[in-house]
């Protein structure tokens, strides 16, 4: 019964880093899906997709350093910040964020190996 509570993770074979790596790759495709479909978020939504790419921006940083880290620790604080004062992006902004974010992640993926 000791194996049932980390079962997933173990299945899969897979640590924290690349699990929330696979989690920002389908963040950004959704961004990417719904600026292509004409969407915007709400600002709530946009605080929580701000702290995760800062977060995990941060975390890559701790990993290995490179200059699309910083990139990408600036993306998440400018939309943390549009999000606490209220704005929504629109949908090409979004769709940007979002191949960026997918992009980024993709390429956190390939290098952790």
């Amino acid at each position: 019964m000791k194996f049932l509570h980390t079962a997933p993770a173990e299945i899969l074979g897979i640590g924290l880093y690349k699990s929330l790596t696979l989690i920002g790759i389908g963040i950004g495709l959704w961004l990417l899906l719904r600026g292509i479909g004409g969407k915007t978020l709400w600002p709530i939504i946009l605080l929580l997709v701000g702290i995760f790419v800062t977060i995990k921006e941060l975390m890559d940083m701790m990993h290995y350093t490179s200059p699309m880290n910083l990139v990408g620790v600036g993306t998440g604080a400018v939309v943390v910040i549009l999000a606490i004062i209220g704005t929504s992006l629109p949908p090409l902004i979004l769709a940007a964020l979002g191949a960026f974010i997918a992009g980024k992640e993709v390429m956190d993926l390939l290098h952790s190996g």
